[in-house]
This record gives structure tokens, sequence and C-alpha cells, in this order.
């Protein structure tokens, strides 16, 4: 089934004996002003693909463009219904969110309300530590002065006498007309 292999016919009888078997022979290479110029390249042969192969290709893209839309389509329809079965969740976060925000609220204005507080009672406790100084520089004098009273010696002094806690109040007699021997005198 295999044919042998033609040589391909050339005009040229230069280029038939370049390609001629022979021995080797070294040459020196020209220089490149006196090089011949290169010959121009012959176009490529166009290469025709077959129309079936064209077809298949599109058909695949379709097929490819239209099961990436289906999914699409599923996994949308998949998001829409999670989204509805967590709204009542989304909710309940927002209300959790809301709370906090109130809770968080009332807690700073406690601890206001705690500050202002100990400031007065620090005040209070300023104020008391105050006082007890001024009863301890007061207890000093106090001994200062009863230490003093005991060094003067003052005598002992005798018992006075008692005063009653009525004051007496002298007034005239009443006139009156009885009569009575019980002074001894006759009526």
């Amino acid at each position: 089934m295999t044919e042998p292999a033609r040589a391909i016919p050339s005009a040229d009888a230069r280029a038939r004996a370049a390609h001629a078997p022979r021995a080797a022979t070294l040459r020196v290479v020209p220089p490149l002003a006196a090089a011949r110029p290169l010959a121009a390249a012959r176009p490529a042969a166009t290469t025709r693909r077959p129309i079936h192969v064209v077809v298949a290709i599109g058909m695949t893209a379709g097929l490819y463009a239209i099961s990436l839309s289906g999914v699409t389509a599923l996994q949308s329809a998949t998001d829409a219904k999670l989204a509805a079965d967590h709204a009542p969740a989304a909710g309940a976060v927002a209300q959790l969110k809301s709370t906090h925000d109130a809770m968080e609220g009332s807690l700073d204005r406690l601890a206001g309300a705690y500050a202002k507080v100990a400031d007065g009672y620090q005040a209070i406790t300023d104020g008391i530590v105050g006082h007890e100084l001024a009863l301890a520089a007061l207890r000093r004098q106090v001994e200062a002065a009863a230490g003093s009273a005991a060094a003067l010696s003052v005598p002992s002094l005798s018992r006075l006498p008692a005063v009653s806690g009525s004051a007496v109040t002298v007034r005239s007699r009443p006139v009156v007309n009885a009569c009575t021997t019980a002074s001894g005198k006759p009526c």
C-alpha cells in the first residue's frame, strides 16, 4: 500500500546537481555582501477544516452555555429560598442588635451615675477625715489644758449648799373674815 517516494521535479539543473550525492568538500563561506539573497518563502498552503468540526465546536459551546444558565437558575432559586428561610433569623438578629444597643446605652448612663455617686462619696469621706483631724487637734488641746489645770494646784472647794430648783414667791396674805382660836387669841 505504500508507494515509493517520488522526487520533486525541478527545472533548475543547478538545484538538481546540489541534491546529487557527492563527496564532502570544504569551502569558505562567502562574505555577506557576496551572498545570494534568500529565496522568498512560499506561501503556506491553506488548510481546510471540515465543516463538521466547526459545527461540533459550536454545538459544544452552545450546550455548555445552556448548562451554565441552567445551573445559574438553579443556584438562584436555591439562594432565594435560603434567603426566605433566613428572613426570620435576620429579624431576630436585628431585634437583638437594637436591644443590645439599648442595654449598652443604659449601662453607659448607669456608669455615669455611679461615677457621680462615687465622687460624692469621696467628698463626704474627705469631709469626715477633715472633721476627725479637727477632733484630734481639739483632743490634744483639751489634754494640754487638763494638764495645765492639774499643775496649778487649786485648793479643793468645800461643799456648797444645794440650791433648790423651785423659786419662792412672796405674796401678801389674803383678807379673811373668819375667826379661830387656834392662835390663842380670842376672836
